[in-house]
C-alpha cells in the first residue's frame, strides 16, 4: 500500500518560514524587504530569497532542499499542522508553488506528485 500526503505553499507562505526558520536558527539574513523566493529545480530544488536592501540593491541567499523542507516542517508543527511520523519528505515545485510531501509506504512521492498534477 502506497500513501501520499501534501501540502501546498505559496511564495510568500514558503518564503515566511523559510525567514522565520533562519531567524530562529541564528543565520544572517541579508536586511532589507523581502522581494521573493525563487524555487529552482534540476537536481533537487534550491531557493534563492531575494532581499532588497534600502540603496535599491538585490541580494540573494541560496538555500538548499533540506534547508527549505525543514522551515516548511517548522512551519507546520508551530501551527499544530499535523505531521506523519515516519514518512519521508520530499520537496517539489509545482505552478510556482512549492510541494511539500511526505511519503508513507515504498511510493516515490515527487513521481507521484507529478502524475496527480498531470491528471487533474
Amino acid at each position: 500500500m502506497k500513501e501520499l500526503r501534501t501540502i501546498i505553499f505559496d511564495e510568500t507562505e514558503a518564503a515566511a518560514a523559510i525567514v522565520t526558520f533562519c531567524r530562529k536558527n541564528k543565520r544572517s539574513l541579508p536586511s532589507g524587504t523581502l522581494k521573493g523566493l525563487t524555487i529552482r529545480e534540476a537536481e533537487g530544488v534550491t531557493g534563492v530569497l531575494s532581499v532588497t536592501d534600502d540603496y535599491g540593491v538585490v541580494h540573494e541567499m541560496l538555500l538548499t532542499q533540506e534547508e527549505i523542507a525543514a522551515a516548511l516542517v517548522a512551519h507546520c508543527m508551530t501551527r499544530s499542522i499535523p505531521l506523519p511520523k515516519d514518512a519521508s519528505k520530499v520537496i517539489t515545485a509545482v505552478d510556482n508553488q512549492i510541494v511539500l510531501a511526505f511519503e508513507i509506504g515504498h511510493a516515490d512521492a515527487k513521481k507521484m506528485v507529478r502524475a496527480s498534477r498531470m491528471r487533474g
